[in-house]
């Protein structure tokens, strides 16, 4: 796997993790409390 393609693909999977972490703590929220 080439650098380049390592770093087109690498950018939206941390932007996806991010927002899903975010996603998954608002769903999990109302069960914690």
């Amino acid at each position: 796997m080439s650098a380049g393609i390592r770093s087109r693909f690498s950018y939206p999977v941390l932007l996806l993790h991010k927002n899903g972490f975010i996603l998954i703590f608002f769903f999990l929220k109302p069960f914690l409390s």
